[in-house]
């Protein structure tokens, strides 16, 4: 019998929210995989944010369950972490129906992306344990277990590296994806290379992400095409970072007070030398306040006119409607370059074949463009200045063309291996699953 035909339950563990379009691009792209190869598949997933997300996947037929661990860091102030707390501890049904969901699953996908880690020094976050618990907890059932392609670390605590080591090395863990090298080797230092069989280097789930069809407003659209009639358009994705493994306050207010000067600088070369318009776009709206590049968006915009004077140069994306995934690409497909500080504004311009001059927070972005050879457009956020962002742009505005031929050609490249790649994988696994169910009856 082809088991392409034969129904199957997937659960999907730790995914984000769809506050964050990267996250549910990475979730979209992971279902409609899986459909791709069972198209009768029972696909569930689970959320930090149910109440929001179910409104945007139950449609789509994906089953959405809150965490077994409350996400109280999606929610700011004592009041608001306890009233989640509550509504978690009192929605006890659906705790049980998550559990019998992954009970009765014929694969676990633990969700793409970069969530397993820890920056305290003593011990775990509790969004650090809120994801282990669904693996551990897949574990327990004996389920057969795919790590789908994440960043690892860092871990600064010894609990946290333990309990990593301890997934890993599980045998129901049967396939562990990383992004890229420098998260490979960080598995292989803390497993001492045991499970150097089980890992694989495969690009963000986003780059499968279907970018057909759109719902932008018209508006928006038409700004930004009278924009590109006068000149370049560039858009910029900021957000907030702490530089969490920098101790010292004043280093950390220098390193970010660098980092607002030189997009500041960028903003006025684009207005200025290349007779362009900037387009901001916050790119995530939570859930943390941490998370709302609304915020420090709205603050640069400020920044610019008081000191750049260029109102009518500067266009500020305000409409949550562009937070659908397909939207806020169709928005990046119009510009000339994309200076993206979240990490997945880059790749939603790279669908569009849209050069990316990508700023690093972490290990993950300069590995993604180093695997796409694209790494000369990365910039490290820990040392960022206006002396190393004006060549890229130059480089990009001066030649983009045939940049963008380069970029379509190693997307294209780049997704039909990972498809293929995927294929195999739940093909194979659901296969070996099924002969080791026979063995045991």
């Amino acid at each position: 019998m082809n088991i392409n035909q034969n129904f199957k339950r997937f659960v999907i563990v730790n995914t984000h929210t769809v506050l964050n379009p990267g996250d549910s691009a990475i979730v979209l792209a992971q279902v409609d995989t899986i459909r791709r190869c069972y198209p009768k598949a029972r696909v569930s997933i689970t959320s930090r944010m149910p109440r929001i997300d179910k409104k945007y996947y139950e449609p789509m037929g994906i089953n959405v369950y809150g965490t077994l661990i409350p996400a109280l860091g999606s929610f700011s102030g004592l009041s608001g972490k306890a009233g989640e707390f509550f509504r978690s501890f009192c929605n006890m049904r659906d705790k049980v129906k998550l559990i019998k969901e992954i009970k009765s699953a014929d694969l676990i996908l633990s969700c793409g992306g970069g969530y397993l880690y820890s920056y305290n020094t003593h011990f775990p976050e509790l969004g650090f344990l809120q994801n282990v618990a669904h693996i551990a907890l897949a574990i327990f059932f004996g389920k057969t277990i795919i790590l789908m392609p994440q960043s690892f670390g860092p871990f600064q605590n010894s609990i946290s590296r333990l309990v990593v080591k301890l997934i890993l090395t599980s045998r129901f863990v049967k396939r562990v994806f990383v992004r890229e090298q420098i998260s490979m080797d960080i598995l292989r230092s803390l497993c001492a290379g045991g499970i150097s069989s089980k890992l694989t280097i495969c690009a963000d789930m986003a780059f499968l992400f279907n970018i057909e069809g759109n719902n932008v407003t018209n508006a928006i659209l038409t700004q930004i095409e009278n924009a590109k009639k006068i000149g370049p358009v560039a858009v910029f994705t900021l957000r907030y970072w702490d530089f969490p493994e920098e101790g010292d306050i004043l280093e950390k207010t220098s390193r970010k007070n660098a980092y607002m000067d030189s997009l500041l600088e960028a903003v006025r070369a684009v207005v200025d030398k290349y007779k362009g318009t900037v387009v901001l776009v916050p790119h995530v709206v939570g859930p943390e306040k941490a998370e709302d590049d609304r915020l420090v968006t709205e603050e640069f915009y400020k920044r610019v006119i008081e000191y750049l004077h260029v109102e009518g140069r500067i266009i500020l994306i305000k409409s949550l409607d562009i937070l659908i995934p397909k939207d806020i690409v169709e928005i990046y497909s119009l510009a000339d370059v994309v200076v993206a500080t979240r990490f997945h504004s880059a790749i939603f311009a790279l669908l569009s074949s849209v050069p990316v001059i990508a700023i690093g927070y972490q290990h993950k972005c300069m590995g993604i463009l180093k695997m796409l050879s694209l790494e000369k457009y990365f910039l490290d956020i820990n040392s960022i200045n206006p002396s190393s962002l004006f060549p890229l742009l130059d480089t990009i505005i001066l030649k983009d063309d045939r940049l963008r031929e380069d970029i379509k050609a190693k997307l294209k490249c780049t997704r039909e291996n990972m498809f293929r790649k995927m294929k195999n994988i739940l093909s194979e696994e659901l296969e070996n699953r099924g002969c080791e169910e026979l063995c045991v009856s």
